[in-house]
This record gives structure tokens, sequence and C-alpha cells, in this order.
């Protein structure tokens, strides 16, 4: 059985320049930037190098597969709305958080932000759930992606302890599954902190590590993604 500290190491051994797993450093690389400056975001021709980079990226990580609204309806300037609430500032609080930190304030915080984010691009079910907490992670790096395998993993660990599942399966990106999330990070601290500690975001231009850091929720969501519904110990 894996543990949490290889299944780390194996999405890291996967990671380089040129790899899809590095479109996430490419984008939070940029965003994170004007972190304290966020109107540069949404300002003038930063506002299409921004839906670019928010593209890219979700394109990487199967948001635009050929089944997808996204690529069979939508260009690039359909993530203007988005880039214009992260331009207005009035998401920054989202840089502050992570799993280490979801208390009741930072969780209502995350909730109102997915929300905001799902009014603008909003798609149906599973989708939007998706879309939606990948383009956090993406620009924020506040939580964990709620992708199939990563949601898969969540429901193997809590699903029993969930109890209703319209409140807490994982489908919805609600208070009891924020917990749980906060829950799976405990579970695992020592590794994750080791990790985020540890790991560096890929620059562009030269493919080597820049001074930023992971976030700890970006290395939950890479035990979570890499687990994909299967166990693993500590």
């Amino acid at each position: 059985m894996p543990t949490s500290d290889s299944l780390i190491q194996l999405f890291i051994d996967r990671r380089n320049a040129d790899a899809r797993y590095a479109s996430f450093d490419y984008c939070y690389n940029y965003f994170r930037s004007m972190n304290g400056d966020s109107h540069r975001i949404s300002h003038g021709q930063n506002k299409q190098t921004s839906c670019l980079h928010l593209m890219s990226y979700l394109a990487s990580w199967g948001m635009l597969r050929a089944s997808s609204r996204l690529l069979r309806e939508k260009s690039m300037r359909h993530f203007v709305p988005v880039v214009d609430l992260i331009g207005s500032g009035e998401l920054d609080d989202l840089w502050t958080i992570d799993c280490d930190n979801y208390s009741a304030e930072n969780i209502d915080a995350l909730i109102k932000a997915y929300k905001r984010i799902a009014k603008l691009v909003a798609d149906d079910g599973q989708q939007t759930l998706t879309l939606v907490t990948k383009i956090m992670m993406g620009v924020f790096a506040c939580c964990p992606a709620f992708d199939t395998r990563a949601t898969d993993t969540l429901r193997m660990l809590y699903g029993k302890k969930c109890g209703n599942a319209t409140s807490c399966g994982f489908r919805k990106f609600n208070e009891n599954a924020l917990s749980f999330v906060g829950a799976c990070y405990e579970a695992n601290q020592n590794v994750v902190d080791k990790w985020a500690n540890g790991i560096k975001t890929l620059d562009f231009d030269t493919g080597s590590d820049t001074g930023f850091g992971y976030s700890k929720a970006k290395v939950l969501d890479m035990v979570l993604f890499q687990a994909n519904g299967k166990a693993f110990t500590l």
C-alpha cells in the first residue's frame, strides 16, 4: 500500500518543465506574483494574458475535453468576468487561506468565493464543481480541486462519516466537505508540511525552481489525486 509520502514523490517525479503537471506552477506563478497589486491582473493587456494563463492551465488539467462545453462553445474571453473579479481585489484574502487554517470564517470565505466564481462560469453539476475548484487552486492554491480522483479519495477516507450524501458527499463545495479536507490535512500534516516547505514552483523561462513554494492545499491535492480513490497510509 502506498504512503502519502510516496504519492507526493510520484507526482513530483512526473513533474518537469514541459509536463502538464507544471501547468499549475505557471498559472499560480503568474497570478501569485500580483498578490498585493491585484488590479494589474485585469488591467489593460494583462486581462488577455490572464485569460490565456487560466484557460491554458484548465485545458492542461482536462477541463477542455472534446465533450466539454468550454471547448465546444467558448473562447478564452469567457473568463473575462472571472479575471475581472480576481483583479478587483475582492478575493485577495484567499491567498492567505490554506488547509491548515480552515477556520469557520475562512471556510465561509472559500464558499462565498466559490459561489461568486460559479455564477460567472456556470455549467452543469460535477463539471461546475471541478471547474471552479480548479480555478481556485490554480489562482490561489487555497483548496484542493474537487475533481473525480480527489473526491473519490475523500469519499474512500470519509464517506461513512459524511452521513447524508446530499450535504456532504464531496459532490458539493460546502462546510462539511471542507471540514473533512481540513481533517485530511491534519491526518497527514507532517508529510504535507515537509513537502510544502521544500517544493518550489517551476519557472517558465528557465524550468528551474522559483522562490514560490507550494501551498499545503496543493500538496494535499497531489495526495488525493494520486491516490485516485484507493487506500494509502501515512
